[in-house]
Order: structure tokens, then sequence, then C-alpha cells
């Protein structure tokens, strides 16, 4: 399988009614910046992605079922 947006540059548009409003201290270059390290480490080990995201999703499922 070929993973086509792999290589795509994340587009980072002006959000709607932001128009000369001041920006707070944290944007989207800030979030960018802790993401990418995280996309490369999924693209890199896409399996290892997959298992992890289902286990956290039974331990997830296990809470929210004891919690009742």
């Amino acid at each position: 399988m070929i993973n086509r947006i792999a290589g795509l540059p994340l587009k980072h548009g002006q959000e709607p009614g932001e128009k000369g409003q001041e920006r707070s201290s944290f944007g989207v270059p800030d979030l960018a910046q802790y993401v990418k390290p995280l996309e490369n480490l999924i693209t890199n080990n896409p399996g290892a992605a997959v298992a992890a995201a289902f286990c956290v999703g039974v331990a997830l499922a296990w809470w929210i079922k004891r919690s009742k």
C-alpha cells in the first residue's frame, strides 16, 4: 500500500473570523512543531501505531465499562 499523503506539506490557513484579531500565544505553528515528530513515528511504524491505538481503545472501553 502506498501512502499518498505522507509527503504532502501541512497547509496552514487563516481561520475564519480572525481578520485583524490578536492571536493567542499558542498557535498552529506551535502545534505543528509537536505533531510532526509523531506523524513521522506513525509513518515509519504503521503496524505499531495501529497496535497501540487498539490497546488504548481496549483499555478505554474496559475503563468506561467498569465505571458504570
